[in-house]
C-alpha cells in the first residue's frame, strides 16, 4: 500500500501524453477523479492502522473488534442496502417487514455484539469455556512468539 500512495505522489509531477479514456460503467469518473477516491481509500486505511493497533494492544482485540463491528454496523450506510439485497433473495415476502424492523432496530448486530463479548477472550488464559489441556496446550505453543509487556527497547545514539 504504501508503494501505491509514493508512486500516487510521483505519478502526479510525470506529464501524460495518454488521453484520459473512459470506459464505461456506472460512474463516468475521469482518472483524476479515480485517483482521488482511491487515494481516500488507501490513506484512510494507511491512518486507521496506527490507532486501531494501540487501542487493541491497550484494550484487547476483544473489545476493539466487537465495538468496531457494532460501531460500523451505524456508520456505514452500505448496510442497510445491502441487508435489503439480501432479503429479496433470501426471504419470503410475509416475513421482509420483521426482517427489516429487526435490521433497523439493530438487533442483529447489537446481538452478535453480546455473543461475540460473551464468548471470546482476548487470549487463552483468559477463556473461562476452554478446556485446561487445550489452554496449555495453546499457551506452550506460543511461548517464543507471545506478546510480552515492557520489553525493552533498543536505543542507539545517531548523533555520537
Amino acid at each position: 500500500m504504501i508503494i501505491m500512495i509514493v508512486c500516487s505522489f510521483l505519478e502526479r509531477g510525470i506529464p501524460h501524453n495518454v488521453p484520459d479514456i473512459h470506459r464505461g460503467g456506472t460512474f463516468n469518473w475521469d482518472t483524476t477523479v479515480q485517483g482521488f477516491i482511491l487515494g481516500g481509500f488507501f490513506w484512510g486505511y494507511l491512518v486507521s492502522q496506527i490507532p486501531a493497533g494501540w487501542l487493541a494492544t491497550r484494550f484487547g482485540g476483544k473489545r476493539v473488534f466487537g465495538w468496531s463491528i457494532l460501531s460500523k454496523y451505524y456508520l456505514f450506510g452500505t448496510v442497510f442496502p445491502a441487508m435489503h439485497a439480501l432479503f429479496g433473495h433470501w426471504s419470503p415476502p410475509l416475513e421482509r417487514s420483521k426482517l427489516t424492523a429487526l435490521t433497523y432496530s439493530g438487533m442483529a448486530s447489537f446481538l452478535w455484539f453480546v455473543l461475540w463479548m460473551f464468548f471470546v477472550s482476548d487470549s487463552p488464559a483468559e477463556h473461562k469455556r476452554i478446556s485446561r489441556k487445550e489452554k496449555e496446550y495453546i499457551i506452550a505453543s506460543l511461548v517464543d512468539s507471545a506478546h510480552k509487556k515492557n520489553r525493552k527497547v533498543l536505543r542507539i545514539n545517531v548523533y555520537e
